[in-house]
C-alpha cells in the first residue's frame, strides 16, 4: 500500500469557505438574469390580464348592443302592426260617424268593435299624438297646409288631416295637420287721385 504524501493531499473543502469574487460575479449575473425573466413573466401576465379584461368588455358591449338592436327591431315591427290596427280603427270611426248621422241607423255593433280596437292600442302602448289647438312641433307633426287667420296664434294646429301616433317615446307616424299662419298684409293701393 502506498502512502500519500501529506504535501500532495487535497485540502478538505469546508462549507464555510467564502465564495471567490468570480463566483460572486457569476451568482450576481444569474440573479440578474432571473430577475429579468421574472419581470418578463410578470409583464406577460399583466398583458394577458389586460387582454382578458378588454375581451370581457367587448363581449359585454356586444351583448348590450345586440339586446338594444333586438328591442329596436321588435318596437319597429310592433309599431308597424299597431299602425295598421290604428288605421282600421279610424276607418271604423268614420263608418260609425256616418251611420250615426243617418236617421234611424244603429252603430252599437261598430262602437263595440271600436272600443276593443282602442283598448288594444292603449294596452300595447300606442298613443295618439295630441294636435288640435296645440302649438306645432316638427318632431310630432307634419304641416300639410298653412291657413291665414287672425283668430289663432301663429303655428297653432287648426285641423288634423291624419292622426299621428307614438309608441312609447318613438313617433310611429307624425300627425298631418293644418297650421295657423299670420295673414299677409295687402299691398298698399295707390291713391285714386294720382295722375298717370
Amino acid at each position: 500500500m502506498r502512502k500519500t504524501d501529506p504535501k500532495h493531499a487535497a485540502a478538505p473543502k469546508t462549507e464555510d469557505a467564502a465564495p471567490t469574487p468570480k463566483e460572486i460575479a457569476e451568482l450576481r449575473e444569474k440573479v440578474k438574469a432571473l430577475e429579468g425573466e421574472k419581470e418578463a413573466l410578470l409583464q406577460e401576465v399583466r398583458e394577458a390580464r389586460e387582454k382578458q379584461l378588454r375581451a370581457r368588455a367587448d363581449y359585454d358591449n356586444l351583448v348590450k348592443r345586440s339586446s338594444r338592436e333586438a328591442q329596436d327591431t321588435v318596437r319597429y315591427v310592433k309599431g308597424g302592426l299597431l299602425l295598421r290596427v290604428a288605421d282600421l280603427v279610424e276607418t271604423l270611426e268614420k263608418l260609425a260617424h256616418d251611420l250615426r248621422s243617418k236617421a234611424g241607423s244603429d252603430a252599437r255593433g261598430i262602437e263595440l268593435v271600436l272600443e276593443d280596437g282602442r283598448k288594444l292600442l292603449r294596452e300595447e302602448g300606442l298613443a295618439e299624438i295630441p294636435t288640435k289647438g296645440r302649438p306645432f312641433d316638427y318632431r310630432l307633426h307634419q304641416a300639410v297646409e298653412r291657413m291665414e287667420t287672425r283668430d289663432h296664434p301663429e303655428s297653432t294646429i287648426l285641423d288634423v288631416v291624419q292622426r299621428g301616433y307614438k309608441l312609447g317615446d318613438d313617433v310611429v307616424r307624425p300627425a298631418l295637420v293644418r297650421v295657423a299662419a299670420a295673414p299677409h298684409p295687402h299691398p298698399p293701393t295707390p291713391p285714386s287721385d294720382m295722375k298717370e
